[in-house]
């Protein structure tokens, strides 16, 4: 029930005090599923009841839809290609290196890739083209540069343009080191980005404001504030009180780029 949901959230709340246990997603397999039930509750919300066994069946939508609420709410049609890995995948791939932020803002911008793996003169290699918003390819470039920089020298990791006349802008080659190298420093990193952050903001802002255009309120939530590994602690799908939304600043939905003009 709601009211055994809060409850369970005030508990582990405690917990995490009491015993002065240190920020990190939890390995529990219920708030696993909690995080990507909270980050996907808008979108099952959007879809009628009567049509949900339908859309369930035959849903088309990529992960960077379900997961950035502006592409959702937008009603645009994505159609990656087929040998696309999809916005979360690049998002791992940055976030083992250069933190979750950085491969967050950068994984928003994500728009469509090819990858395929290739044998190397050492092994595998994997060869990607990526193509991120125009608006977003210097900082983008930037981290992925980042990335590439904190690989071991043995991966022959590389950045560079994409091809000429592609609508690809990076190329990305990296070559698998061997089993005896280690690629990143182990640190943990927030699982699904700041998609269940942004997704409980979301929902308690058309709460607040249940006349706000489903847009606007979407475009309210990525205000420019930093997600860390700590806005996945506690995570449980569909409860009230969960206190990671009031440590960052209430969305506004008049902000600039966001209100109707």
């Amino acid at each position: 029930t709601a009211t055994e949901r809060t409850s369970i959230v005030t508990q582990i709340f405690s917990l995490y005090g009491t015993y002065q246990i240190a920020a990190s997603p939890s390995p529990f397999a219920t708030a696993v599923s909690g995080r990507l039930g909270l980050a996907l509750r808008p979108y099952f919300e959007s879809v009628a009841t009567t049509d949900r066994d339908t859309m369930a069946k035959g849903a088309r939508i990529s992960d960077g839809q379900a997961l950035d609420l502006r592409r959702l709410v937008s009603g645009a049609v994505e159609v990656p290609n087929a040998q696309s890995r999809g916005m979360l995948y690049w998002y791992h791939v940055l976030a083992s290196r250069v933190g979750e932020d950085t491969a967050w803002q950068a994984a928003l911008a994500w728009q469509n890739d090819e990858v395929s793996v290739v044998t190397g003169a050492s092994g595998f290699c994997v060869v990607a083209l990526v193509q991120v918003d125009p608006a977003a390819l210097d900082s983008v470039t930037t981290a992925f540069q980042a990335w590439a920089a904190a690989a071991p020298g043995v991966s022959v990791t590389t950045v560079a343009p994409g091809p000429g006349g592609s609508a690809m802008q990076l190329q990305i080659n990296a070559c698998d080191p061997g089993a005896g190298v280690a690629t990143n420093d182990g640190h943990g990193y927030l699982v699904l980005g700041g998609a269940p952050l942004r997704a409980e903001q979301y929902h308690q802002l058309l709460v607040a404001q249940p006349a706000l255009p489903p847009t606007q309120a979407a475009c309210a939530v990525y205000g420019g504030d930093t997600v860390s590994l700590a806005d996945e602690r506690g995570v449980i799908d569909n409860a009230d009180g969960w206190p990671v939304p009031a440590a960052h600043p209430t969305p506004d939905p008049n902000r600039l780029g966001c209100a109707p003009a």
